[in-house]
């Protein structure tokens, strides 16, 4: 079985090659074999992607996911009479 540090740098690479994925944008972490993946995408189908990527991934015994879609900016109104 190979290193948790060399799966971990496996997975980043193949999370590289979904378009759309920014892998620095999601933390990936891995112990024991099983992955944990971390941050916010854009919809479902692109968390979907995510997914079965890492679980694709030779070495991956497991995968825990945190993964939400990504938060619209909080716009306030203008204050008024300042």
């Amino acid at each position: 079985m190979e290193s948790d540090h060399a799966l971990r740098e496996k997975v980043l690479e193949r999370l590289d090659t979904i378009p759309g994925i920014d892998p620095g944008s999601l933390r990936v972490h891995v112990r024991r074999g099983v992955v944990t993946v971390a941050g916010e995408v854009k919809d479902a189908q692109t968390r979907f992607h995510v997914e079965r990527t890492i679980l694709r991934s030779p070495g991956v015994q497991g995968l825990a996911t945190r993964l939400g879609p990504v938060r619209p900016l909080l716009r306030l109104p203008p204050l008024v009479g300042t």
